[in-house]
């Protein structure tokens, strides 16, 4: 009697296996994809903050855009967990059009200062999941300083 049972639960271990798996290997891919998406994110946000509110206090266009993109080279070089730190865009914005801060005693239309950065996170090395590339944008909106004439040297 216990042969018949034993050949009858034979081979259901392996069985159970083969289903269950694949199943597993997805979900770790998937927590892998989600990990890395949410460290990249966070660091591409704070390189737009960092570079932003940088780029408010320099004394011309030129000059905030050549530091904002310094800002945004540094910050995602230093974070770990950036898969883009190779391949991104900056983009500076500014409200009014002209690279001036606002009357200070006027605060109904402060003159903003907005970089974008973007960049792609590549998941293609993660086999069980077909994400490919994700691309990650995040902006960051500082009023110009009022006072930066003051601190040009």
């Amino acid at each position: 009697m216990t042969d018949v049972r034993r050949r009858r639960h034979a081979g259901t271990i392996s069985l159970e296996l083969v289903i269950t798996a694949p199943v597993l290997l997805g979900v770790l891919s998937l927590v892998a994809a989600f990990g890395r998406f949410g460290g990249t994110e966070s660091a591409v946000e704070q390189a737009a903050r960092d570079a932003a509110r940088a780029a408010t206090q320099t004394q011309n266009e030129a000059e905030a855009y050549d530091l904002a993109n310094e800002i945004v080279d540094e910050t995602l070089q230093q974070s770990a967990s950036t898969s883009c730190a190779e391949e991104h865009e900056v983009d500076i914005t500014i409200s009014s059009g002209e690279f001036e801060a606002s009357d200070p005693y006027e605060t109904d239309e402060l003159n903003m200062l907005t970089v974008t950065v973007t960049c792609i996170v590549d998941t293609s090395d993660l086999a069980f999941l077909p994400l490919g590339e994700i691309p990650i944008e995040r902006s960051f909106t500082s009023p110009f300083d009022v006072f930066r004439a003051y601190y040009a040297s």
